[in-house]
């Protein structure tokens, strides 16, 4: 944008970055009213060019000769594209947008700010007609992703054995010492992760394999139809002829689920959360 004031105008010019201009100076112009200096010469000689007068605080358009084409009658406005201009207007009180014609005349409609947002935001932003995938947050017995390590103990009791593992920090993926804890129930493993001395320990991941446990609903042994009705379409299908996986995402991102099937019947429900 170019801008430069006169006695009674203030001009401002626009261009498009595909429609260059040359400037080769800019004269002492203080004592020119309604007229565009020789020395700006213009891509387009044709086009008009929004300019705000100062006596009226309005902006309207002018031609090359510095003339009002269309009358500043406009409390702001866009150059011209495509045969119109964008022009926003007060009346009530209340700022109004729309298009104008190369003669002025309203193209179209004018609509409250709000609704010219609202277009915009549509037009640019589409909805997607596809349905989101749903994100699910998978509990047994009340114990999901990163339920620390008291709430699985008092959930889902004692485990049968567990086993600890300690971890360096050259070796784990948040290069600081870990330790991971595994828990064996009766057809349910849970795996808790914690600091390098074992505190803070939180469950990052788990697997069913019993109908003993029921995760949010779902036993082992359901089929594939009783999963979809609960759970909805899922993210990632994998199948074969006598196997099928579905991999739903977790909320907040916080990891993936899968429902393995043998013959159309569930075998297996893991819960794997993201680490690093």
């Amino acid at each position: 944008m170019i801008k430069f004031q006169t006695a009674r105008y203030s001009w401002r010019f626009q261009f498009h970055l595909r429609k260059p201009f040359i400037l080769s100076r800019v004269k002492r112009i203080s004592s020119l009213i309604g007229e565009v200096p020789n020395s700006i010469q213009l891509a387009e000689s044709s086009r008009l060019i929004d300019a705000y007068d100062c006596t009226k605080s309005k902006t309207g358009f002018i031609d090359k000769t510095g003339k009002f084409v269309i009358e500043p009658k406009f409390d702001n406005a866009g150059p011209f594209s495509e045969g119109l201009a964008r022009a926003t207007i007060t009346e009530g009180g209340e700022e109004k947008l729309g298009f104008i014609d190369h003669s002025g005349i309203v193209e179209g409609f004018i609509m409250t700010q709000l609704l010219f947002l609202a277009l915009f935001f549509f037009l640019t932003f589409p909805v997607s007609a596809e349905k989101e995938t749903p994100k699910i947050d998978l509990r047994v017995n009340g114990v999901g992703a990163w339920t620390p390590y008291s709430t699985v103990i008092n959930k889902l009791g004692k485990p049968l054995r567990s086993k600890k593992v300690r971890t360096p920090a050259n070796l784990s993926c948040s290069g600081e010492d870990e330790t991971t804890l595994t828990l064996f129930y009766s057809g349910l493993e849970v795996n808790l992760l914690g600091s390098g001395k074992g505190r803070s320990l939180e469950v990052y991941s788990f697997i069913v394999t019993s109908p003993k446990w029921s995760a949010s609903g779902v036993n082992i042994g359901a089929d594939i139809k009783q999963v979809l009705v609960k759970f909805g379409e899922p993210d990632f299908k994998e199948e074969s002829s006598k196997e099928t996986a579905f991999v739903y995402s977790m909320k907040d991102g916080i990891g993936a689920v899968t429902f393995s099937f043998r013959h159309g019947k569930l075998i297996e429900i893991s819960m794997e959360g993201t680490l690093c």
